[in-house]
């Protein structure tokens, strides 16, 4: 079912459906406000006028945060659909460039962007392509990383096993992201010579998604409250 959403995504159809999906409605606004006011207190650790890259960046959904810290945004997707999207959203000044690819070989070179932003995408993936990936974060990183993951408790778990029922007793299908316990995170972070450095939850209790904060070992300490 996964690999069938992403062939979606990189149709015209899917692009253009992409948000209405899953962020118009009641809880998908109240999420996506919320995923916007913490990226942008993250945010504020990194310098105004520096150059991040977010990865994969969709249709662009959380550049206005980004833009507002006065960033400048290297987006970068595997999907020409999804970047037509994205460039709507630029406002032409020159502050956007968007780029076709993915993230496992990125065309930077070794510690030329001061920040990584990753959203809605580790969780659908294994642990071992997201250490791929994270160590090709850490390449080409001057100081912070912010990866969002879903994030396992008995908790969640517990969530996830009502939610599953429910669906099915609504005849629907879903594809539920795959969620990773706090110490598996360390364990992958420590795995691509990285150190999390803080934690933000996008909704606590409600919602297994957390933004990970990580820089380097050998780099400057930053802190962000759990």
């Amino acid at each position: 079912m996964w690999t069938e959403t992403i062939q979606r995504w990189q149709s015209k159809d899917g692009a253009e459906s992409y948000e209405a999906e899953r962020f118009h409605g009641i809880v998908g606004r109240v999420f996506h406000r919320a995923q916007c006011r913490t990226l942008r207190r993250i945010a504020r650790l990194i310098s105004a006028g520096t150059r991040v890259l977010d990865v994969p960046c969709g249709t662009g959904r959380m550049h206005p945060v980004l833009r507002d810290r006065g960033l400048r945004i290297v987006g970068r997707d595997v999907s020409e659909a999804m970047l037509r999207k994205a460039a709507q959203r630029s406002p032409g000044n020159g502050d956007t460039c968007l780029v076709i690819g993915d993230a496992t070989q990125l065309p930077f070179e070794d510690c030329s962007l001061d920040g990584i932003f990753s959203i809605r995408f580790f969780m659908h993936l294994t642990s071992q392509e997201r250490e791929t990936i994270l160590r090709e974060f850490a390449r080409i990183s001057r100081h912070l990383i912010v990866v969002e993951y879903g994030c396992d408790s008995a908790w969640h778990k517990w969530r996830r096993a009502v939610r599953k029922v429910v669906m099915r007793l609504l005849g629907r299908r879903r594809i539920y992201p795959v969620s990773a316990p706090a110490e598996q995170i360390h364990r992958e972070a420590r795995a691509a010579g990285l150190r999390i450095c803080g934690w933000r939850w996008t909704l606590r209790g409600l919602s297994e998604s957390v933004f990970v904060v990580m820089e380097k070992k050998d780099s400057r300490e930053a802190t962000v409250d759990a």
